[in-house]
């Protein structure tokens, strides 16, 4: 069975402006900084370690700001504290508990795993893998590694975090996490194929689109993890604004 993804010059024009009004944002500003020209990427293990955890509760539940997701990542709770959590286990689920998020205990059982993964010497592994990519890299690169995050000792980063993992600690340029909100992107530039999300939990569909993605950033001469961003962003600002639009017609309704 063969798909055809036709993009034309109205869809790739309307993706153009999605970039030119997007691409000096903070965060594609920090794309740039970051992932492409690798400034202030810490490997450090606890902050590897963080950015894991980020990874494992936003694939559970929502991580808009103000949820329980976003609260925790923006604590300074100890569960950022690699050394701390790994001499208290029982710390880790009634940490996630106190903070409401949903599948505590299974996160908390993933997180408990990484750990012994971590210290029977895996970690020394992982580091390896994410230095070589802080250094100029291919997209062959970035692949390797993450078929090494989806072998089975990351339980929890499945397509979407283990990218988006490799994405926050800024090592990624190529391989990008697409979800929700990247289909709503181009739904709104009018794409012809925009799979629903549950079909992205499928590897052949994923990475069709995926280099869909990536064939638009070289059309329109920008890198991928960049692309991401304008994305991310364009929807913020959309979301923002019909906030600020329904806040304005409720107040108006209270007034009369």
């Amino acid at each position: 069975m063969k798909s055809i993804w036709t993009i034309d010059n109205t869809v790739l024009e309307n993706i153009r402006k999605v970039i030119i009004d997007n691409k000096d944002s903070e965060l594609a500003k920090e794309r740039k900084t970051k992932n492409i020209e690798k400034k202030g990427i810490d490997l450090s293990k606890n902050n590897v370690w963080k950015v894991l955890i980020g990874c494992e509760i936003t694939s559970q539940q929502k991580s808009g700001e103000g949820s329980p997701t976003d609260q925790l990542l923006k604590s300074n709770s100890l569960l950022f504290d690699f050394n701390y959590c790994k001499n208290n286990y029982d710390f880790i689920p009634e940490e996630l508990k106190r903070f409401n998020l949903r599948r505590y205990n299974k996160i908390a059982e993933w997180l408990i795993l990484i750990i012994k993964e971590w210290e029977l010497g895996e970690w020394e592994t992982l580091e390896k893998k994410l230095t070589l990519l802080k250094k100029d890299h291919s997209q062959e690169d970035e692949k390797q590694v993450l078929n090494y995050l989806k072998s089975g000792k990351y339980k929890g980063l499945g397509l979407k975090q283990s990218r988006n993992f490799l994405q926050w600690l800024g090592l990624s340029i190529y391989e990008i996490p697409i979800d929700s909100r990247v289909i709503k992107v181009l739904e709104n530039c009018g794409c012809n194929f925009v799979p629903g999300p549950s079909a992205l939990q499928d590897d052949t569909t994923y990475e069709y689109l995926e280099n869909g993605l990536q064939m638009i950033s070289k059309e329109l001469q920008i890198l991928p993890c960049e692309l991401d961003a304008c994305f991310f962003m364009s929807l913020e600002k959309k979301n923002k604004k019909k906030l600020i639009t329904s806040s304005s017609t409720s107040l108006r309704g209270q007034r009369r």
